[in-house]
């Protein structure tokens, strides 16, 4: 869960907008999303009871129940662990007892997270999130322009036309990409970047404090505590044909790719055959804010 909205952007490699070759393929669930920021929202049903207001995110390895949500539910929850959010220091988790979410026109059995969400900066009516669950088990499309969801089984899934594949990695609940960053010319990195649907951030990489233009500003702004760190003007990240130019990125941990550049894409993630197919959009150049601060040269970088 991060807030992070950052970046000057430029692209190159652009292609038509993806059309799906089997208007046939009928999907196993199909919602239509509320935009909170560059989040999405989707209500759902736990149990039969709702329907609530969710968050739709990948980055989140199971889906997750607000404890206010668990108590009005009247739910087991047993057990605890903790995981890290975009700010600094543990969240801790408990584990409810097995649940039913039903969500556009289809269901699917989860062991949620208990986690309290008040600290994340959302809306109040959020009790919980779409974990990583959706994506793992099935071949999801979200189209941005149509802010829609839609889901497909993976020997029924259609294939999108006229859009990049690219090899996609599931491990442990959580989706990877590969991309080359240049924080500055003459370092280039290549990295593997975590898909988070429920983070705001355009590119979150340690190397953008080696850009040669910086910014100090405050990170995190989700689960965990909020901290003061360095932001920086990447000079590229390159992903597939897809070459984004001079734009901020925050320079935290762990990497990944946010909704920032997510968003100006139709994006089928096929995580039971490992790829992602994505497919541009209108918004494809679209400006995005720049970071709060006072930029500065970076003297290391030199």
């Amino acid at each position: 869960m991060r807030r992070l909205l950052l970046g000057i952007f430029g692209v190159l490699a652009i292609l038509p907008a993806c059309v799906f070759r089997d208007a046939e393929t009928k999907p196993l669930g199909d919602i239509q999303y509320r935009r909170d920021g560059k989040l999405m929202m989707v209500q759902a049903r736990v149990n039969g009871a709702g329907p609530f207001w969710f968050i739709v995110d990948s980055g989140a390895p199971r889906s997750v129940l607000d404890p206010t949500l668990a108590a009005e539910l009247k739910l087991g929850v047993s057990g605890h662990g903790s995981t890290t959010g975009a700010g600094q220091g543990p969240v801790t988790y408990a584990y409810s007892q097995p649940v039913t979410i039903a969500i556009g026109g289809d269901s699917y059995e989860s062991t949620p997270f208990v986690l309290d969400l008040r600290q994340a900066p959302l809306p109040k009516e959020v009790r919980g999130l779409i974990g990583a669950e959706l994506f793992v088990r099935n071949v999801v499309t979200i189209d941005p322009s149509a802010q829609r969801i839609s889901w497909f089984a993976s020997d029924r899934a259609p294939r999108p036309a006229r859009a990049a594949t690219l090899p996609l990695r599931t491990e442990g609940g959580k989706l990877f990409i590969r991309a080359r960053i240049e924080p500055r010319q003459g370092l280039g990195i290549d990295r593997e970047l975590r898909i988070d649907t429920g983070s705001e951030s355009s590119v979150n990489d340690p190397s953008a404090a080696e850009a040669d233009i910086i910014t100090t500003t405050m990170l995190g702004n989700g689960l965990g505590k909020d901290f003061e760190g360095v932001s920086g003007k990447y000079r590229s990240v390159t992903i597939g044909p897809y070459v984004f130019r001079d734009f901020w990125g925050p320079g935290g941990n762990p990497p990944l790719i946010g909704m920032e550049l997510l968003q100006r894409f139709v994006m089928t993630f096929d995580a039971p055959h490992g790829r992602i197919h994505l497919a541009p959009i209108a918004r494809l150049d679209a400006p995005v804010p720049h970071p709060p601060g006072v930029v500065r040269e970076n003297p290391s970088a030199h």
